[in-house]
């Protein structure tokens, strides 16, 4: 199991961290506060994410949703970055 961070609660960045949980990896989402507010309401209040589709499916538990970028880069062994520049 990998410690992972995906940076950006996006469409890209929510998909990411579910299929990177769904392999069994410890994922951390984290996204700026106040962007991408839905999605990350919406995943905290479910517990996690359900992927659906042709590829990977599933309901995945993000192990961490977050907004302080320190912490989640924290002990991280592989980063991803989905947010816009």
């Amino acid at each position: 199991m990998v410690k992972v961070t995906v940076v950006g609660a996006g469409g890209t960045g929510c998909c990411t961290a579910a299929e990177l949980t769904l392999m069994g990896h410890m994922v951390t989402l984290c996204e700026e506060e106040g962007c991408c507010a839905e999605n990350m309401a919406a995943i905290q209040k479910r517990g996690g994410v359900e992927l659906t589709g042709l590829a990977t499916t599933g309901y995945a538990e993000i192990a961490e949703l977050t907004h302080d970028f320190q912490a989640a880069i924290s002990g991280a062994q592989v980063i991803f970055i989905t947010a816009l520049s």
